[in-house]
């Protein structure tokens, strides 16, 4: 029970995103001017459960390919034999159900973009469409269902907001930076797609030529975030965020850069995304 129960939580690969999940939900509810605590912790919890979701389907339907991959063979559970794809498809289809009844304890609005966000999960990685096989398609609805729908639930918590320019500041941003986040894994799985005859849009375009700039410009739209905080926040917010950020930064420079690896693959960074998030629900709540 034990061993299936961890190779579950292996397949929905929260600590790739836990963090960033949290944040994007909690800037919409901040955005939106939500002044409670319940509704944007439900708006966590149903989004951490949609994106676990989206995680399970895509390892289920990868199985094949990642064998190809040392590496990732070892990483996913059903590549690895740690669990059997009916056992994985039946997890996946429990977190499915779970997370839509959390989405629908919020209000219709929350229910119905959770439903897309599921929808586009399920396709982007199901065989029979695969919308990640699609050039311009996969980072479309990449950037929808790991961003933008996401981001509008946690807008949805306050129904009655009228913060539109800022809602539209900070999606627009997310959902470009998830357009970019795409581009980069599909680069690091260049070789693995190309052997597995994948035609996403890193492929069609051959853009492992341009990876470098790639991964340059993908850091316009965070900071384009960054300024919506250092304007929205109280002194109190941006102290702390402040700290956090300094902290972190001291830690990877220190202890993860001499490695090699990007800050986008730095463990810590989920849990410097949770502090934001949790700067910006308390003063939300206190406002």
């Amino acid at each position: 029970m034990y061993k299936t129960a961890d190779a579950v939580v292996k397949l929905t690969r929260i600590y790739e995103y836990y963090g960033s999940c949290v944040l994007l939900t909690l800037l919409g509810t901040f955005a939106a001017g939500t002044n409670n605590t319940l509704k944007p912790l439900l708006a966590v919890t149903a989004n951490l459960m949609s994106f676990a979701f989206a995680f399970m389907i895509n390892d289920i339907e990868d199985a094949e390919d990642d064998a190809l991959d040392p590496k990732k063979a070892k990483r996913n559970p059903v590549s690895a034999g740690k669990i059997s794809k009916r056992s994985a498809y039946a997890a996946a289809l429990t977190v499915a159900v779970l997370c839509l009844v959390t989405y629908a304890s919020i209000n219709i609005y929350a229910f119905l973009l959770g439903t897309i966000g599921i929808v586009l999960g399920f396709l982007y990685s199901w065989k029979r469409v695969r919308l990640k096989s699609l050039p311009i398609v996969d980072i479309i609805s990449h950037a929808l269902f790991l961003a933008a729908l996401g981001f509008l639930v946690g807008v949805s918590t306050n129904t009655q907001t009228s913060n539109f320019v800022l809602i539209a500041w900070v999606g627009i941003s997310l959902f470009i930076f998830s357009m970019f986040e795409d581009l980069r894994n599909e680069l690091r799985d260049y070789e693995v797609d190309f052997l597995s005859k994948l035609k996403n849009t890193a492929q069609i375009f051959k853009l492992n030529r341009f990876e470098k700039i790639i991964k340059r410009i993908s850091v316009i739209p965070l900071l384009s975030i960054v300024a919506y905080l250092a304007l929205q926040t109280t002194t109190t917010s941006k102290l702390l965020i402040a700290i956090g950020a300094l902290a972190l930064t001291a830690h990877y420079a220190i202890f993860y850069k001499s490695k090699n690896k990007s800050i986008f693959d730095y463990p810590l960074i989920q849990i410097g995304f949770v502090l934001i998030g949790s700067v910006l629900l308390f003063q939300s709540i206190n406002q």
